[in-house]
């Protein structure tokens, strides 16, 4: 298989630090590339809320034979801002974010649970896009994810 983890340097430091925002944290572009899909497991998109926050109630959804309930986890009220701060030029439409700010929206709503306990409801996407390269190059799924089991490191 090739190189399947590289990971990048502090990766297990950076996933906490942009879990959970103490402070405000100010990323280049290089850096959001590079750590921001080892977080997104836990937080959905738009204005990033955990994925354990609460929904709008805890009734079973749909109405055929499964009948599957929501997931039982303590609910988390934990949400982020993220400002994309772009060099406007020319194409200014067009240009890349050259800076990422993150930023709890209240500072007094902290996550409920640890970063380890989303990764069993999701796993990250930048692992979910290896996974699938590693596929695509003809290995079996449950090759690759005997290997990323062995090796996440921080994941």
């Amino acid at each position: 298989m090739s190189d399947l983890l590289q990971n990048p340097p502090d990766l297990a430091f950076m996933r906490q630090r942009l879990f959970e925002p103490r402070e405000e944290v100010v990323l280049s572009a290089e850096g959001w590339d590079t750590y921001w899909d080892y977080v997104t497991n836990g937080l959905q998109t738009f204005y990033y809320r955990c994925r354990l926050y609460p929904k709008e109630d805890g009734k079973a959804q749909g109405t055929g034979e499964r009948m599957r309930t929501i997931r039982k986890s303590a609910p988390c009220k934990a949400s982020l801002r993220v400002v994309a701060h772009h060099h406007w030029g020319f194409n200014e439409a067009f240009d890349k974010p050259h800076q990422y700010v993150l930023r709890l929206v209240n500072e007094c709503v902290s996550h409920t649970h640890l970063l380890a306990d989303i990764d069993v409801f999701k796993k990250p996407k930048a692992l979910m896009k290896i996974a699938g390269g590693e596929i695509a190059n003809g290995y079996e799924a449950a090759a690759v994810s005997k290997v990323m089991k062995g090796r996440r490191g921080g994941v």
